[in-house]
């Protein structure tokens, strides 16, 4: 009797695994949907990584917390704020420092 239960134990325990590995494999539509999930990522990446952002007259261009203008600020300074306009990629207001923190 105790070899019957261990058999039927046996079968049991073994069903789960059984279906998991005989169950097909995903389909080629949703590889295919992932993959170009995938892709549309990288696309948006490169896009975000080629924007030209425009400074013009209205922007706030401030060195240290004084207004000033852009061909003003030295090469070494920190953008320490941005704010840009996401349709026109134009920048509001810049601010840069130069003092260490």
């Amino acid at each position: 009797m105790t070899h019957v239960v261990a058999v039927l134990v046996g079968f049991v325990c073994a069903l789960p695994v059984h279906s998991a590995t005989t169950e097909p494999a995903k389909s080629s539509s949703a590889q295919a949907k992932t993959q170009k999930q995938v892709s549309a990522r990288a696309n948006s990446r490169q896009a975000a990584d080629n924007v030209d952002f425009v400074i013009t007259v209205a922007s706030d261009v401030k060195l240290n917390g004084r207004p000033c203008q852009f061909k003003d600020v030295p090469g070494h300074a920190v953008i320490t704020l941005i704010e840009v306009d996401v349709d026109t990629n134009e920048i509001s207001k810049i601010h840069f420092s130069t003092q260490k923190r």
